[in-house]
C-alpha cells in the first residue's frame, strides 16, 4: 500500500513538471471527478471518450440491492443516497433481516426431515452406507464443488476473472462478509443472470450456515470429550493416590459413636473386612471390646475403698480361675 501512494505521488510530479501551465490545485479537483466517475461505472474509451455504463437502478438491480441488505452482504457498490432512500432502506433491513432468518431455518429444518426419511427407508437401511464420518466429508466436497467450484468458473467466463478470484468472491458473498471489492452481474448485465445469482446466494448461504453450525457442534463435542478426559484422569490420580486394603496391614474403620465417643476397632483387613462391632454375628474378643483410655478416665472410676478395691481383686481372681 505504501509503495503504491509512492508510485502516484512520483507520478503525479513528473506530471507536474512535464506541465508547468497546470496548476496542482486544478489537478487535484480533476482527479477527484475522475475518481467519482470511475466509481460510478464510466469508463476511457481510446479516443478519449466516456462511455456511461447501463443504470444500476432498474428493476434488476433493485431486486439484487435487496437481497444483499436483507442477507447482511452489503457490498457498497450500490446504495441510497437521498434522505427518503435510506429511511426505507432502515426500515426495510429491520424487517427483512429477521423475516430470511426465519425462512432459511425453516428450509434447514426441512432438508434435515427429509433426510432422516431416507434414512428411515427400508432400501436404504439396507445399502452397505459409509462411516458417519466419511458421508460428512464426501457431502462437504460436494457442496463446495457446487457452491463454489462451478461459481467460480462461471465468473471466470462472465466476469472475465481468475478462477482464484472466483472462489474468493464466492467465500466473501456467501459467508455475508461482503468486501465489496468484486460484484459480480456489473459487466454482465442480463437478468436471467442476476436472477440465478440471487438463488446461488440463498441456496449458497444455507449450505455455508450448515457447514459453519457442524463446525461449531464438533468444537463443542471435542471440548467436552477433552474435559471429561481431563475429569476422568483427575479422579483415576485421587484414586492412585489413595490407600488400598492390605492384608498384612489392619485396616482401621470407624464403625459409630457409643458411651462417650467415637469408637475405633482395629481388625485384620484379609480376615473378613468387617469389624466385630459391625458384625452382629462375630462375637467381640476382650481385645477388641472398647475401653477407655488414661486420659478418658475419671475420679468415679478409679477405687476410692477399700472394698471396692476387694471387689477388684475378686473379680480379677475369678477372671484367671
Amino acid at each position: 500500500e505504501s509503495s503504491s501512494h509512492d508510485g502516484v505521488r512520483v507520478a503525479l510530479n513528473e506530471f507536474l513538471a512535464q506541465n508547468p501551465g497546470i496548476d496542482s490545485k486544478n489537478l487535484s479537483q480533476l482527479l477527484t471527478r475522475v475518481s467519482k466517475a470511475f466509481r460510478a461505472g464510466f469508463s476511457l474509451g481510446e479516443n478519449g471518450s466516456l462511455t456511461a455504463p447501463p443504470s444500476k437502478w432498474d428493476y434488476p438491480g433493485s431486486v439484487f440491492f435487496c437481497l444483499t441488505v436483507i442477507t447482511t452482504i452489503g457490498y457498497g457498490n450500490l446504495s441510497p443516497t437521498t434522505p427518503a432512500g435510506q429511511s426505507v432502506c432502515c426500515v426495510y433491513a429491520l424487517i427483512g433481516i429477521p423475516m430470511l432468518a426465519v425462512f432459511l431455518s425453516g428450509i434447514a429444518d426441512r432438508v434435515k426431515g427429509v433426510q432422516l426419511r431416507l434414512h428411515r427407508l427400508s432400501c436404504w437401511r439396507n445399502r452397505g452406507r459409509l462411516p458417519k464420518a466419511a458421508s460428512s466429508v464426501v457431502y462437504t466436497l460436494i457442496g463446495l464443488v457446487i457452491f463454489f467450484i462451478v461459481p467460480a468458473s462461471v465468473f471466470t467466463a462472465t466476469e472475465g476473472w481468475s478462477l482464484e478470484v472466483g472462489v474468493y468472491y464466492s467465500l466473501v458473498t456467501l459467508s455475508t462478509i461482503g468486501f465489496g471489492d468484486y460484484v459480480a452481474g456489473q459487466t454482465y448485465s442480463s437478468d436471467v443472470y442476476r436472477f440465478s445469482l440471487a438463488v446461488w446466494i440463498f441456496l449458497g448461504m444455507l449450505f455455508v450456515s450448515g457447514l459453519i453450525n457442524a463446525v461449531q457442534v464438533g468444537m463443542e463435542k471435542g471440548t467436552q470429550i477433552a474435559q471429561s478426559n481431563g475429569d476422568n484422569q483427575l479422579v483415576a490420580k485421587l484414586t492412585n493416590q489413595s490407600p488400598r486394603p492390605d492384608s498384612s496391614v489392619p485396616e482401621i474403620r470407624r464403625v459409630g459413636e457409643a458411651g462417650n465417643g467415637d469408637i475405633e476397632s482395629i481388625s485384620d483387613a484379609g480376615t473378613s473386612g468387617v469389624c466385630a462391632f459391625c458384625d452382629p454375628n462375630k462375637p467381640a474378643s476382650a481385645s477388641e471390646q472398647p475401653t477407655n483410655t488414661a486420659e478418658e478416665l475419671t475420679l468415679e472410676d478409679l477405687p476410692n475403698s477399700q472394698t471396692d478395691k476387694e471387689k477388684v481383686g475378686e473379680s480379677s481372681t475369678e477372671e484367671q480361675a
